[in-house]
């Protein structure tokens, strides 16, 4: 009779771990489609109008100009008409 007992305990727990995998399963699913859903909606969305005409920063005519010459930006690359 022990021997008999053994099989249907291991059934038993084969069945409840079975179970587990299916609900750990389900959950993972319900995850996932929701963090799709959040990646998509962040990708669909467009871009609002201050990021789509927002302009470089400007430079000041004393300022040291970003060509790396050390000179002034007014005396440098503004009269060249580069920047």
């Amino acid at each position: 009779m022990h021997e008999v007992s053994q099989p249907l305990f291991i059934g038993d727990l084969n069945m409840k771990l079975e179970q587990a995998v299916k609900e750990i399963r389900a959950a993972f699913e319900e995850i996932k489609g929701k963090h799709l859903q959040n990646l998509c909606r962040e990708m669909v969305e467009p871009p609002t109008r201050s990021q789509m005409f927002r302009s470089p920063p400007r430079i000041g005519r004393n300022e040291k100009c970003p060509c790396g010459s050390g000179k002034k930006f007014k005396k440098c690359c503004m009269v060249k008409g580069l920047l």
